[in-house]
């Protein structure tokens, strides 16, 4: 259960504020496949008072550990590490927020779940999709009809338009050159490869070297352009007129 003077309706999505959003612990996981799949994270970073952290998930991946501690980056276990993130938040009031629910999953696969994570978890997606829907109605209803035809030709549907970098790059967050949208599990892929086949980090490719270094920022953006969309969605709507 929560423990704190917040009552529980301000813990919820459409009770959000500013002031949340800017104290959430934004959170951001990535791995070779969807959650949803099965597959578990093998990294994270996490955003916290304008601080950014990313860590490996040592049981996980001992390759990409390795990649970690070579680069300066801790090294810690899932489970553990998950259940102090919410000992956390629920000690300093905190919302946890990540632009998805697959980083909700990642909690309830590691048996944290109920009031415990559901009142506290903020999937800021949605806040997101509702900000392009009244500020950019125009933009809402062209992307609409195109997910409308694709779906009327049988085209498997992505839903890239609702992705983070495509509503950040709307709201005039800048996206990164390397960031390399869909290209997160052959990164892994990469590095964990030649650290397998060659033994060490510091034996792998310099463009192996490279891909890890892009993997990182690649998270860290996704934490950062999360809380800066989250708050342009959440500040639009409380600067809305009251009807």
């Amino acid at each position: 259960m929560i423990t704190n003077n917040h009552p529980a309706s301000s813990m919820r999505p459409n009770g959000v504020s500013s002031a949340e959003i800017e104290r959430a612990i934004h959170f951001d996981v990535e791995g070779l496949l969807d959650v949803e799949t099965g597959s578990p994270p093998l990294m994270a970073s996490v955003l916290v008072d304008g601080r950014t952290e990313t860590v490996v998930f040592e049981d996980q991946s001992s390759a990409l550990a390795d990649a970690a501690r070579a680069t300066g980056f801790r090294t810690v276990r899932l489970g553990p590490w998950l259940r102090d993130l919410v000992d956390r938040a629920v000690a300093e009031s905190r919302r946890i927020a990540a632009y998805s629910r697959r980083e909700r999953i990642v909690f309830e696969e590691c048996g944290i779940e109920g009031d415990e994570i559901a009142l506290r978890y903020l999937d800021t997606r949605p806040l997101a999709i509702a900000w392009r829907r009244t500020q950019h109605p125009e933009i809402d209803r062209a992307m609409k009809a195109r997910r409308r035809r694709r779906r009327e030709r049988g085209e498997f549907d992505r839903g890239r338009e609702n992705s983070l970098p495509a509503l950040a790059k709307l709201a005039g967050i800048a996206l990164p050159a390397m960031y390399g949208a869909g290209q997160v599990t052959s990164r892994l892929r990469a590095v964990i490869g030649q650290i397998d086949g060659r033994g060490s980090f510091e034996a792998i490719t310099p463009t192996a070297k490279a891909k890890w270094a892009n993997l990182v920022r690649h998270n860290r953006w996704d934490c950062e352009a999360s809380k800066r969309l989250a708050l342009v969605a959440v500040e639009a709507k409380q600067n809305e007129p009251r009807r």
